[in-house]
């Protein structure tokens, strides 16, 4: 997606019918992995240590998570 103004129009599309997660909170647009997804907004988001990570793992399950671009339509 070498258009820049493609994605913006994406990310715009994808917000515009302010989309929610299952627990009722707002959806973002975030990027993870290279990869553009909507995530709910109060998902806890891992820490850099372990403990940090397994301390989320739990909240990971009760929130919705969608794919917009995968990684190789992002670096295409």
């Amino acid at each position: 997606m070498h258009d820049p103004s493609r994605l913006v129009h994406l990310i715009e599309d994808s917000l515009a019918d302010d989309p929610r997660c299952t627990c009722g909170a707002p959806m973002t647009v975030v990027e993870l992995d290279g990869a553009l997804w909507l995530d709910c907004s109060v998902r806890p988001r891992p820490g850099r240590t372990l403990l940090a990570r397994v301390a989320s793992f739990d909240w990971l399950r009760f929130h919705d998570r969608r794919l917009l671009l995968d990684r190789t339509e992002l670096a295409a």
